[in-house]
């Protein structure tokens, strides 16, 4: 064992090196996961004027994507607005943030960390706000402010508990300054 190997055991507790599967499982439960499921509720749910559906018909999945809002159609009255109208949008800024928190979360502070962990937060809350002035597509909702304040500390609180403890390094995956 040589002393990087040893340094590292001792890092952790000296139970054993930290699982090169940890960045993975990190990209997948705050990042993957997260869009994923936000898109699975506009995809079901919500309105086939969306430009999704336009993504749907270009890689052949329409189709079969209007079979499954058929099946699951039935269902769209037992779920709250809130979880319809405000989760997908505050699922996108919980994963980007996280996306944002894990690539910086070694650099020390400064402007470009900040710009770059309060720019998804930021560009859903300029969208929301351009909403209310008519300036982009939909409906301003206070409902949909909270979701993305919401998501923001959570991904922010979730970076911390999960990068700043030993359970996951990004050192090939983090900026270094």
């Amino acid at each position: 064992m040589d002393r990087s190997q040893t340094k590292l055991l001792k890092e952790h507790g000296g139970n054993s090196a930290p699982s090169k599967r940890a960045p993975f499982i990190f990209l997948f439960a705050h990042v993957i996961l997260p869009v994923f499921t936000g898109a699975g509720i506009y995809s079901l749910w919500r309105s086939k004027a969306l430009l999704v559906f336009t993504w749907y018909r270009w890689v052949g999945l329409y189709g079969p994507m209007l079979s499954l809002r058929a099946y699951l159609g039935g269902v769209k009255h037992l779920i709250p607005s809130p979880i319809l109208y405000s989760l997908p949008d505050g699922l996108w800024v919980y994963a980007f943030t996280s996306l944002m928190g894990c690539i910086w979360f070694r650099v020390p502070r400064s402007s470009a960390k900040l710009f770059w962990t309060l720019l998804p937060v930021s560009m859903a809350a300029v969208a929301e706000i351009g909403q209310s002035f008519r300036l982009v597509p939909g409906t301003f909702d206070w409902a949909d402010m909270f979701s993305y304040l919401a998501a923001w500390a959570l991904a922010t609180v979730s970076v911390q508990m999960f990068l700043g403890g030993k359970a996951c390094h990004f050192r090939k995956w983090s900026l270094h300054v």
